[in-house]
């Protein structure tokens, strides 16, 4: 039977205490160099990282994959001063434990299960992240390069899929070249760029993905079905020119069904159009309780990047749609998982 341990609360700050508190990890040391722990359990390897995001957490998976080539080897426990959530469920997906400084732990290793969640954390490293985000105009191009995972992509090649400035794509395709997502072949002038690992990148947005001033109105409109009201709002849209893209667990249901039943509709629409007035063509009633309805607006149009039109009904792309449902309360996370499996791949 594994030792079982799931802890809620306060972080104890000091990373070496929670550490030598887990059976056969006591004799653990802040500046060693990648330990060898045997004492009292089963060896453990434990490797010192300052952060540990979802690029870092990729890193460590492809190492240990590399590894596990040559020769078998004990778990990997990562001890960091700071991480994020993503990459502690990415990093005990694939068998690797993690704790960090804030005091918060994922070990799953035979003999020894340890959960400690610290209560209000969000998951965010705080300063001293200085990369720009893969948010707005630079989320757009991480979405064209997922979308074409097999192309061999020049920066201006990435500027003109993506409709940034040079100067972004540039910037993202280094940043993700630094972080092992991409690879480069050729120089100078021919210098292209190919993506080397389509989930890490999806993982590294879904984990940074912001809207800047999104504001949100909630509806009721009538409707026999959710796919009717779905089909429906799309269409009167289309016809008035109103550029907009279906998103959530709606759009998740034309790709990938998951749901026996769609609570709520949620569409993007174009930045230069009022909501109100939106909802108005719609006929739809602004509502406080009992939404089917809710019109998504952002500072600008890069919600509805690569929208594609599926059976009448104008979807945000696949990966656009993954990274909207995940903030969804009702079961996203449990569709997101579902439409990546069946809709996305990896």
């Amino acid at each position: 039977m594994a030792e079982s341990v799931n802890i809620a609360g306060g972080a104890t700050g000091y990373v070496l205490e929670l550490v030598r508190r887990i059976p056969g990890l006591e004799d653990a040391a802040a500046e060693a160099d990648p330990l060898l722990l045997t004492d009292n359990g089963p060896a453990v390897r434990v490797e010192f990282r300052q952060r540990v995001r979802t690029p870092e957490a990729w890193s460590a998976i492809r190492g240990e994959d590399e590894l596990a080539e040559r020769s078998p080897s004990p778990p990997l426990l990562l001890v960091a001063e700071d991480s994020t959530a993503d990459a502690r469920r990415l990093l005990d997906d694939h068998g690797i434990g993690i704790v960090d400084a804030r005091g918060r732990a994922q070990i799953r290793f035979p003999g020894l299960v340890v959960h400690v969640e610290r209560r209000g954390g969000g998951g965010k490293l705080g300063a001293g992240v200085s990369e720009r985000r893969l948010a707005g105009r630079a989320a757009v191009a991480a979405q064209a390069l997922l979308l074409e995972p097999e192309r061999e992509w020049t920066v201006a090649g990435l500027a003109r899929s993506a409709e940034v400035s040079t100067t972004l794509a540039h910037y993202v395709l280094a940043r993700l070249e630094k972080e092992g997502i991409v690879q480069s072949r050729g120089s100078g002038p021919r210098k292209v760029r190919v993506l080397s690992n389509p989930s890490a990148l999806l993982d590294l947005w879904a984990e940074e993905a912001r809207d800047r001033g999104v504001h949100d109105l909630s509806c009721h409109r009538f409707a026999t079905t959710s796919r009717a009201l779905t089909e429906d709002v799309s269409r009167l849209l289309a016809d008035a020119d109103i550029g907009h893209a279906v998103t959530g667990a709606a759009a998740a249901d034309l790709l990938a069904p998951f749901l026996s039943a769609v609570p709520v509709v949620s569409l993007w629409v174009g930045a230069r159009h009022q909501l109100g007035e939106v909802a108005a063509l719609l006929d739809a009633e602004p509502v406080q309780l009992g939404a089917n309805l809710v019109l998504r607006q952002a500072r600008d149009d890069s919600p509805l990047a690569f929208a594609e039109q599926r059976s009448g009904v104008w979807l945000a792309n696949r990966f656009r749609v993954y990274v909207d449902l995940r903030s969804d309360p009702l079961r996203g996370a449990e569709q997101a998982d579902h439409l990546r499996r069946e809709a996305i791949g990896f």
